[in-house]
């Protein structure tokens, strides 16, 4: 049967807080790393000592997914030279998820330290629920970063559509009711809403009004529907 060692680690921009607790739920040991590679090293290092010194054959260590700041240590986990003589599992854990744990433990007080030791009592209550990670793929990294930059860029750019709607219904509340073109922020719509102010809509006739749209989206009209559309709307 596996002697298991949890590790829980407070992650931070700084420093990482360990706390270490043997099979028992004893604390086994504590630590302050810095965010370095130095850093790790020396956490692996103590883990492994500790394992030793309890007679320990896995190493169950859990991160709480704080940002960007556990990305380096998550990933030397699965690399430390230190590690290799133990059934090493790594786990990153929603940062919800120790938080309502946290309140089963009744009041305690909020430091790093007690933050890594709730972190490593998780793991050890929740060992056999946890889905442990797999060693990271580097082919993954690029396509998580774009796909990640993709996502915010789209919230970003939605936020500033809406914005510009609102400013857009102030001036020409009736603008986009009918549907004039099939998107309020393509080149002609946005030619027509940038070049020519509602007074002027008003007091252009439909063929000038057509002359004016056709001089920005000529791509999308032949010279043959320009003039089939200029003839039927001078009979409007």
């Amino acid at each position: 049967m596996l002697e298991t060692m949890y590790c829980g680690v407070d992650v931070s921009k700084e420093k990482h807080a360990i706390q270490l607790l043997a099979p028992s739920g004893a604390k086994a040991g504590r630590l302050q790393v810095d965010n370095t590679p130095a850093g790790a090293n020396l956490l692996t290092e103590e883990i492994a000592a500790a394992a030793r010194r309890l007679g320990c054959t896995e190493i169950c260590i859990g991160l709480e997914a704080t940002s960007v700041y556990w990305w380096h240590l998550f990933r030397y986990f699965f690399e430390a030279p230190q590690l290799a003589g133990y059934s090493t599992k790594v786990t990153l854990i929603n940062p919800r998820r120790v938080k309502d744990f946290r309140r089963s433990l009744g009041e305690l007080p909020k430091n790093d330290r007690m933050d890594a030791f709730v972190i490593a009592d998780f793991l050890r209550a929740n060992a056999n629920r946890l889905r442990f990670s797999l060693p990271p793929d580097p082919r993954f990294d690029s396509i998580r970063s774009l796909t990640r930059a993709r996502y915010q860029l789209a919230k970003i750019l939605g936020g500033e559509k809406n914005r510009a709607l609102a400013v857009l219904f102030r001036t020409f509340s009736a603008y986009g009711r009918g549907k004039p073109f099939s998107d309020v922020f393509g080149l002609t719509s946005m030619h027509v809403v940038s070049e020519l102010t509602v007074s002027e809509i008003a007091t252009l006739s439909l063929p000038q009004l057509a002359e004016r749209v056709f001089g920005t989206a000529h791509a999308f009209f032949s010279s043959g529907e320009q003039e089939r559309i200029t003839r039927e709307l001078a009979h409007c």
